[in-house]
């Protein structure tokens, strides 16, 4: 019903944004630097704004910026890591878990990025500390 409609619909446009901005080299999908560039800046402006309103403490701008670098970073760097064991394993990851391979690849996911982002909001808090720290001496 709707949900399959949904589902094929979605696939659909990740396939068209993939076949618009990309291309495929050794079946491997490759995103032009700008393209990550864009996603970059988008993530640092999107997640610096995100530690600044919602933590129970006020953090400077600053180290708002650097936590948000971080999470970027860490990001970018696992999402490749991701993909690149992905493509060697999916075929053993899929025998071993059969139907719910999907499932435990996206907790799996999620997971990193949750990590990614308190990894960030830590360096972030970190700095703060640092700097009042100094002051106070």
């Amino acid at each position: 019903g709707i949900l399959t409609e949904l589902s094929v619909l979605s696939v659909k446009t990740v396939y068209s944004f993939v076949r618009d901005f990309s291309y495929v080299e050794r079946d491997l999908i490759v995103l032009p630097i700008q393209s990550v560039a864009v996603f970059a800046a988008a993530s640092v402006l999107g997640i610096s704004y995100l530690y600044r309103i919602s933590l129970p403490i006020r953090l400077s701008l600053r180290s708002a910026i650097a936590g948000a670098i971080i999470f970027t970073a860490l990001l970018i760097a696992s999402r490749s890591g991701y993909w690149i064991y992905l493509h060697y394993h999916l075929k053993e990851f899929e025998s071993s878990f059969g139907a719910f391979s999907q499932i435990v690849l996206n907790l799996l996911w999620i997971y990193f990025v949750v990590n990614c982002f308190l990894y960030g909001c830590l360096f972030g808090i970190h700095m703060d500390r640092i700097k009042l720290l100094r002051a106070k001496k």
